[in-house]
């Protein structure tokens, strides 16, 4: 079950449940993983999209720009994959005497840094990197088809 557990639906009902002032940590907990879930499916789209154009024979002339645009998307994948899987058990096993979550972002935090801190560095570069590749019809209508592809899974 992983990523998949506890389910929205339960998700949801476990939260109209929660609504005195004293649960306000997990329904936040709970939001946070459910937006938490979204972002890392976000990811796992740009991975595989990095993965199809670099499999791309037409586009291996590109390939120093196809790994600038995604530089450390991979890294960022597993890093949420992996908070995910450590917020599931705090979600699934909270009660009324769970009074303090800080544990969990303190550990967070340092990897969360570096990784951003590394994305944040080279964001001007990856997109000045996609916006010149889209010139290119090849580059342009190859990603699009990907796109297209990853969105209606």
């Amino acid at each position: 079950k992983g990523l998949l557990s506890p389910t929205s639906e339960n998700l949801s009902k476990k939260k109209r449940k929660r609504s005195s002032s004293v649960d306000k940590r997990y329904n936040i907990i709970v939001q946070l993983l459910e937006e938490g879930r979204e972002y890392y499916e976000n990811l796992r789209s740009l991975c595989k999209i990095k993965t199809k154009l670099l499999r791309e024979p037409k586009l291996s002339i590109y390939a120093a720009s196809i790994y600038n645009i995604f530089a450390n998307v991979e890294d960022l994948s597993q890093y949420h994959k992996a908070m995910l899987n450590e917020l599931i058990p705090i979600v699934n096993n909270w009660s009324s005497s769970t009074r303090c979550i800080g544990e969990f972002f303190n550990k967070q935090t340092p990897l969360q840094d570096e990784l951003y801190e590394t994305f944040a560095r080279n964001y001007v570069s990856a997109a000045l990197s996609l916006r010149k590749a889209r010139k290119f019809k090849t580059f342009d209508k190859c990603l699009r088809e990907i796109e297209k592809e990853i969105g209606a899974q």
